[in-house]
C-alpha cells in the first residue's frame, strides 16, 4: 500500500511537472551505447583531451550493495539496476534520486536498461527458479507498463537487452535468443544456438553472437543470424572463449577470444579478414573508432587498423598501474578507469589519436572495476562495490 502510493504521489509530481525530456544524440540509451556495441559517442563534444584535467567528480551514489549495473542516460537521467534498488533513476545534473522500482519480476536480477524518450525496457531474471522476463517501465516513474515472460526454467540468466529499430533482441546465457517487438514486447522469433553467448550485436539485418565455455558442437564460434526471423547465415569458429559481444563496425563484425586474439570477418559472408594478438587476454569489449579498433588487454590499450588488422599504437598504462574497466571513445578521448600500484582507483584518458596517456582523476573510487559511460558532457562510471559516480566539467 505504502508503495503505491509513493508512486501515484511520484506520477502526479511528474505530471505537474510536464512531459519528459525528448531524447538527445548524445544521450548513452543502451550497453554499449548501440545494438552495433561500439561504446562510441560521436554526439560527445565537450569533454575534449585538453579539458580532462578540469574534470571533477559532481555526484557519488551507493546504489547497490555489490553491484550496480552499467549506466544508461536519456531525458536528464542515469539509470542503473542494482541489487538494492531494483531499477532506478537519478537526475543526471545533481544525482538527486528521481525513482526507483524495487518491485521487478523474479529476484531484481538485471544488467542495463534500454532508453528512449517513452519506455524504459530491461531484462530480469530470478535466480532461484530461472525464470525470466522482459519488462517495460514508465520513464518518468519506474512504473511498470508491461512484462513478459522469457526463460524457462533451464536458462541460467538473461543478459541486457539490445535495441535495433522496432525490436529488442535478448540472449539468455545459455543458449536461446529472443526477438520481440519493442512496443508490446511480442514475440517475434526464438532461436538456440546450442551455446552459452554473450549479448547478441544487431546491424545490417543480421544478429551476430559470441560465445563462452560450452557450445553441443565443440569450439567456440560466432555466430550469424538473420536478423527478421532468426535463420542461421553463417558460422565461424574461434580459437577460444569470448567473454564480450562482437563489435559490428562498417563490413565488418569483430571478435575478441580469451587467448588474446582480435579478429575480423565480413559481416555478410563471415569470411576471415585479419587476426592481431595482444600481448594478454582482451579485458573489456572492442570499441568503434570509425577506422581503428581499440582494445586492451589491462595493462595496454591497442589500436588497430580497422581494414588491414596492423598496429597502428600501443600504450602500456603508466607508473604499473592497470585498467579497471571498459574503454569509451568521446570527443577524441578514450576514456576508462585505472587501479593504481597503490590499490586507488581513478578514472583515466588516453588521447585516441596519439596514444599518450592523460591525467588521472583526482578523486578516487571504491571498488576495483567498472563500467564506464559517456554521454552529455559527462562520465558516469559504475563501481562493483555498488557505487556510481559521475564526473564532468564544474559549473562555470
Amino acid at each position: 500500500m505504502v508503495m503505491s502510493l509513493l508512486r501515484r504521489g511520484t506520477a502526479l509530481l511528474a505530471l505537474l511537472a510536464g512531459p519528459a525530456l525528448a531524447a538527445s544524440p548524445n544521450d548513452w540509451p543502451q550497453l554499449g551505447h548501440d545494438a552495433a556495441h561500439s561504446y562510441s559517442n560521436p554526439a560527445e563534444k565537450t569533454l575534449k583531451p585538453g579539458r580532462f584535467k578540469d574534470l571533477t567528480l559532481l555526484w557519488s551514489q551507493k546504489l547497490g550493495q555489490f553491484f550496480v549495473g552499467a549506466s544508461t542516460v536519456g531525458q536528464g537521467r542515469v539509470v542503473n539496476c542494482s541489487n538494492l534498488q531494483g531499477i532506478g533513476a537519478q537526475d543526471a545534473v545533481s544525482g538527486a534520486p528521481l525513482w526507483s522500482n524495487p518491485d521487478l519480476p523474479g529476484n531484481s536480477n538485471c544488467g542495463s536498461a534500454v532508453l528512449d524518450a517513452g519506455t524504459v525496457w530491461l531484462a530480469t531474471d530470478d535466480s532461484v527458479s530461472k525464470h525470466g522476463f522482459l519488462v517495460a517501465l514508465e520513464p518518468a516513474t519506474g512504473a511498470q507498463r508491461w512484462q513478459r515472460p522469457l526463460a524457462d526454467p533451464q536458462s541460467v540468466g538473461l543478459l541486457s537487452p539490445v535495441r535495433e529499430g522496432k525490436r529488442l533482441y535478448i540472449a539468455d546465457r545459455r543458449s536461446t535468443v529472443h526477438a520481440l517487438s519493442a512496443r508490446h514486447g511480442r514475440p517475434q522469433w526464438q532461436v538456440a544456438t546450442g551455446c552459452y553467448q554473450n549479448e547478441p550485436t544487431v546491424g545490417a539485418g543480421r544478429v551476430f553472437l559470441s560465445t563462452w565455455y560450452y557450445c553441443a558442437e565443440g569450439s567456440m564460434r560466432l555466430i550469424s543470424l538473420d536478423a527478421t526471423d532468426g535463420t542461421a547465415r553463417w558460422t565461424q569458429l574461434l580459437s577460444g572463449d569470448s567473454w564480450y559481444a562482437p563489435l559490428l563496425q562498417g563490413p565488418r563484425v569483430h571478435v575478441s577470444t580469451v587467448d588474446g586474439w582480435v579478429r575480423a570477418f565480413d559481416a555478410d559472408s563471415g569470411a576471415p579478414q585479419w587476426s592481431l594478438r595482444l600481448d594478454h587476454y582482451p579485458a573489456a569489449p572492442l570499441v568503434d573508432g570509425g577506422d581503428t579498433v581499440f582494445a586492451n588487454d589491462g595493462s595496454a590499450v591497442y589500436a588497430i587498423d580497422a581494414a588491414s588488422g596492423a598496429l597502428r599504437w600501443k600504450t602500456v598504462m603508466p607508473r604499473g598501474g592497470s585498467i579497471a574497466s571498459n574503454l569509451v571513445l568521446a570527443a577524441g578521448s578514450l576514456f576508462h578507469t585505472v587501479i593504481e600500484q597503490d590499490g586507488t582507483h581513478r578514472l583515466g584518458v588516453v588521447n585516441a589519436a596519439t596514444g599518450k596517456a592523460g591525467a588521472r582523476s583526482a578523486e578516487s573510487m571504491f571498488g576495483d572495476f567498472a563500467q564506464v559511460t559517456v554521454a552529455d558532457g559527462r562520465v558516469q562510471v559504475a563501481s562493483n562495490y555498488g557505487y556510481l559516480y559521475v564526473f564532468g566539467l564544474p559549473a562555470r
